[in-house]
């Protein structure tokens, strides 16, 4: 069977002829054999005249017809009604499904449950905007394959923790799907395909999709090629994101994990050397921008090599003193005599004045004179002069020299002129120095590592 659409109702039927408001329900007075829309018409129209039966009015006819070519004709025109609060009432209530224009008529709404008689403009979840409609479904470790009324929703939301990788099948239709993925992947991927097509992978949380009948792919750009594989990216929050996984250092497939393979290679690991490679280990590390030459090298911690700057404070030093003295002593001499001075003998002089103990001579009262041949005299009671002595003054009585022969000449030569040796012995100070403490000390400080302010987050690399 084919169909071909029948031709549209331009005019309603008897719009310009005679015809009757058809009520809802009968009313006591009226005509019996009246129709209307609860009973139609009624028994009497149909039975014989000959048996009291009454015609129906053809103005009946024409009023139903009107109504009917009316509605068909507002439908092929494309008008759809409002909702209407004493239509609900009256009918119990739209049924699940049913579609409601829009109060600003620029859409519908889709009623999403039976017997609804609450408006769809209000803040009710009875009505959802028409294609507006969502499945969900959860993922674990096996592929799920959707049937067509599941597919048919254009929201499909997806939850659960991925332990293997898992393909969503859709039905090969000539549609679009906005996906939400609230599920967790870890290592694994999810991706979304035909039975017999191709498919992609998910990169991000929220992806729109596309049937062209046989192939699922990506309407617009890939949103994963805003960020460039291998890339890695600081991540606050808690639930790791679709297209990422931990730089902590793990070995993940080297299969799974091509793109990501392909650029980073066997740097940071080679994994089991076959099967997987390691991922950097970037946890509790800073990194550092350097040469292409330098991308992956692992530098130790260090210091830069410093000074530390010391202040003391002012202090003094203690002296004491314990006394002393210097001790000298001179050297032994011999005989000897002493230059003369000058000696003034004026007066009158008595023989005894100035002798005593030796012979009595009588000292000249004026001009020179000079003492001679003395021999055991005495100048004044206790100077010896056991020695032969001459002394000459002149007029004046000035003392002009002096002549000593010693009596024992051996033992009293006469001595020239000489010096004498002094020494003055070497003594301690007896000053000391009292020694001082400077009791200086260098603290240490810090912690178990040298890092500056930071706060943590998650590194993400993308595969």
């Amino acid at each position: 069977m084919s169909l071909s659409a029948p031709s549209k109702i331009a005019v309603p039927f008897a719009e310009n002829g005679i015809k009757n408001v058809i009520g809802q329900d009968p009313i006591i007075g009226q005509a019996g054999n009246k129709a209307t829309y609860s009973v139609g018409f009624p028994q009497i129209t149909m039975t014989p005249k000959s048996a009291g039966g009454l015609p129906p009015f053809g103005r009946d006819m024409n009023g139903i017809l009107y109504d009917t070519t009316t509605i068909l004709q507002y439908n092929q025109a494309g008008g759809r009604y409002p909702f209407d609060s004493a239509f609900s009432t009256a009918i119990g209530g739209y049924a699940k499904g049913a579609v409601v224009q829009r109060a600003d008529l620029l859409g519908s709404w889709v009623s999403q449950a039976n017997n609804n008689t609450t408006s769809p403009e209000g803040a009710s979840t009875l009505w959802q905007p028409e294609g507006a409609s969502s499945y969900s479904f959860t993922v674990s470790n096996a592929d799920v394959t959707l049937t067509n009324a599941q597919a048919a929703h254009p929201v499909l939301i997806v939850s659960g923790t991925l332990t293997a990788n898992v393909a969503v099948i859709l039905p090969a239709f000539l549609k679009t799907w906005a996906v939400v993925d609230m599920s967790s992947h870890g290592q694994y991927s999810l991706s979304f395909k035909t039975a017999n097509g191709t498919g992609v992978s998910l990169s991000v949380a929220t992806e729109q999709l596309v049937c062209d009948g046989t192939n699922i792919l990506r309407v617009g750009a890939d949103p994963s090629m805003l960020i460039p594989t291998g890339m890695v990216v600081p991540f606050f929050g808690t639930t790791i994101p679709a297209g990422y996984l931990v730089a902590n250092g793990s070995a993940v497939s080297r299969t799974l994990y091509a793109n990501l393979f392909a650029v980073i290679g066997t740097k940071y690991g080679t994994g089991d050397g076959s099967t997987t490679f390691n991922l950097p280990n970037l946890l509790d590390r800073f990194v550092r921008y350097g040469t292409v030459s330098q991308v992956g090298t692992i530098v130790s911690d260090s210091l830069r090599s410093h000074a530390h700057s010391i202040t003391q404070t002012a202090h003094t030093h203690g002296l004491s003193d314990t006394g002393h003295v210097h001790t000298a002593s001179t050297a032994s001499a011999g005989s000897h005599v002493h230059s003369r001075g000058t000696m003034n003998i004026t007066g009158t002089h008595g023989s005894e004045a100035l002798f005593t103990g030796g012979a009595a001579g009588t000292l000249p009262v004026s001009g020179a004179f000079n003492f001679s041949n003395l021999t055991g005299g005495h100048i004044n009671a206790g100077i010896d002069w056991s020695f032969r002595q001459e002394i000459s003054f002149d007029a004046s009585r000035n003392w002009t020299g002096y002549t000593s022969t010693p009596l024992n000449p051996s033992s009293y030569a006469s001595s020239p002129n000489h010096t004498h040796t002094v020494t003055v012995n070497s003594a301690k100070t007896g000053i000391s120095c009292n020694g001082a403490t400077a009791n200086i000390t260098i603290q240490n400080a810090g912690g178990s590592e040298t890092a500056p302010m930071h706060i943590y987050a998650i590194p993400l690399i993308k595969v």
